[in-house]
């Protein structure tokens, strides 16, 4: 149903291990460094990603969010929500997987994308922001 249009859009990274010989793992640098090479990343599903989709969206890197019933799945809706942006949150299954591929095969919408939310991240660690997100957990 989906081309990839001939390239090789798949890359398998080498892991780390968790503790190198001689000097300590660093979690946070293996996820940017993950988060940097990836055309999209996808929100897990029906828990998606807060702490790391924050780091993602900082970092440039596009998520692709299927919001669900559940908070904790609606946490990635919530920061996109805040920036303006609703073009990487689907409304069922396969819009989610017509996103994912799109935002992963068409570079010039990737890029439009990326720009748009680096303009706006910064306003995912505004204070305000951050209490707005507290409210949340609390309702």
């Amino acid at each position: 149903r989906y081309s990839l249009g001939g390239e090789d859009r798949i890359r398998i990274l080498p892991t780390k291990p968790t503790h190198a010989r001689g000097r300590g793992y660093n979690l946070a640098e293996h996820f940017a460094d993950l988060a940097t090479v990836a055309d999209v990343v996808l929100d897990t599903f029906p828990f998606g990603g807060a702490t790391s989709t924050l780091e993602c969206l900082s970092l440039g890197a596009l998520v692709v969010t299927l919001p669900s019933a559940e908070i904790m799945g609606r946490i990635t809706l919530k920061l996109y929500s805040h920036l303006g942006i609703h073009d990487l949150v689907a409304a069922d299954p396969g819009d989610f997987v017509d996103l994912a591929v799109r935002a992963g095969t068409d570079a010039a919408l990737r890029r439009r994308l990326q720009r748009r939310i680096a303009r706006r991240a910064a306003a995912l660690f505004d204070p305000a922001a951050i209490d707005e997100y507290r409210d949340v957990f609390r309702q």
